[in-house]
């Protein structure tokens, strides 16, 4: 026959499963070289797991630094089998967001800001690049760049729809076009021979 003091212990033990089962941590170190990012983690005071598991949404991939926070989820209870769910680092973690709005960001301060009023917000303190054989943007009003200087190392086309000129043939007909009908005196010249088009 079960006894009371039988009965408590059992269910003294599932409570203490149950406590073991989510706990807020300490990320120790990192290792992303795998198929699965994996980290070390500290729990309790003196509790230090290694190779916990890092879940993350599909598509998209993050590596939070060691002294990051982080809740762990330990399968039954059980800390040899845990899982990290999500993570926080409080230095890093941008602030000031209005309701609704999203961004992904980084400890050095770049980030990508979906704000309110459809607004997307490219914030980079270095360079952006963007590998692709074809860019389009289409803008109904306009494309403006404010920078001291615009490099392209191609040609570039206007009217590219209906016209083949580039910039550089422009240049070429413009210094090497002549004019008719020229006289001395003081009147202008006539139009030139090579229209540029």
């Amino acid at each position: 026959m079960t006894t009371f003091r039988a009965v408590q212990s059992q269910l003294d033990r599932v409570w203490r499963r149950v406590q073991m089962a989510v706990a807020n941590v300490k990320i120790l170190a990192t290792n992303d070289s795998g198929p699965i990012h994996q980290v070390q983690i500290r729990g309790f005071a003196n509790e230090v797991i290694d190779n916990v598991k890092v879940a993350q949404l599909y598509g998209f991939s993050s590596h939070a630094q060691p002294g990051s926070d982080a809740v762990a989820v330990f399968n039954a209870g059980d800390r040899s089998a845990g899982m990290i769910v999500a993570t926080n680092n409080q230095k890093a973690r941008l602030r000031n967001l209005k309701p609704g709005e999203v961004a992904i960001y980084t400890d050095e301060g770049d980030s990508v800001i979906m704000q309110r009023g459809k607004i997307v917000q490219v914030n980079c303190g270095a360079q952006v690049i963007v590998t692709t054989p074809l860019v389009t943007v289409n803008a109904n009003q306009k494309v403006r760049m404010v920078t001291p200087r615009l490099e392209v190392t191609g040609d570039i086309i206007d009217h590219c729809d209906t016209q083949s000129h580039t910039a550089a043939n422009m240049r070429t007909i413009y210094n090497t076009h002549t004019h008719p009908g020229i006289q001395s005196g003081s009147a202008n010249t006539g139009q030139p021979n090579q229209p540029q088009e």
